[in-house]
């Protein structure tokens, strides 16, 4: 197998459970993560969406990068350190655009990627986008990616490997969730319902 295939085969379930009940498309969310990991080749601190640091209270780590600034892409050099928080990296000197979140887990790293994206109000028309594409294209636009390129890229990898299928995966939970809550609701309903009925008919033999 390719590590292409290992890396969905690997994430596509946890793509598809940090997804369940937000407008989020598990295809993007995975070609996102292939993209910013290289496949999982380089996921420093479990950060698998090259998600800033900026302004974090929590552990940062500062590596060299590549950002599309004054029109062209340069390659900004991180330290290669860990450090407590942003300020403590600005401080020792790291570059802001270095500057990345550290994670204990990859499925902190999902979890996190998932709330700035539903949370978040600069990303609130990504939320409303019917498409993988539009999706992208309001996510690159909220200012996640510098890369001009960046939603041809992951629409190149969306296709490329027929990542749609994880997006039918992930309505499929839905409904099944949605099935299992009526089910959960109608049964309670039924116990209130002969709860009240046996109340009632324990009362009239009293009286």
């Amino acid at each position: 197998m390719s590590k292409q295939s290992d890396f969905f085969n690997k994430f596509g379930p946890m793509a598809v459970k940090a997804v369940q009940g937000t407008p989020l498309f598990a295809s993007v969310a995975l070609a996102q993560a292939a993209l910013e990991t290289g496949y999982a080749v380089s996921k420093p601190y479990n950060n698998m969406f090259g998600i800033k640091g900026t302004n974090s209270l929590g552990k940062v780590f500062s590596a060299t990068t590549k950002e599309h600034l004054n029109g062209k892409m340069e390659t900004i050099k991180g330290t290669g350190k860990l450090y407590g928080s942003y300020n403590e990296a600005i401080k020792a000197g790291a570059n802001k655009y270095t500057i990345f979140k550290a994670y204990d887990s990859e499925e902190g790293s999902w979890k996190d990627y998932v709330k700035r994206l539903t949370q978040s109000k600069r990303y609130a028309p990504a939320l409303k986008a019917d498409t993988p594409e539009a999706q992208i294209s309001a996510i690159k636009a909220a200012g996640y990616a510098t890369d001009p390129n960046y939603v041809s890229k992951i629409m190149s990898i969306i296709r490329t490997n027929g990542l749609e299928k994880w997006d039918t995966q992930a309505e499929a939970e839905k409904k099944k969730s949605g099935g299992i809550k009526a089910a959960v609701i109608i049964i309670l309903i039924t116990l209130i319902i002969l709860i009240v009925w046996q109340r009632k008919a324990f009362f009239r033999k009293l009286f």
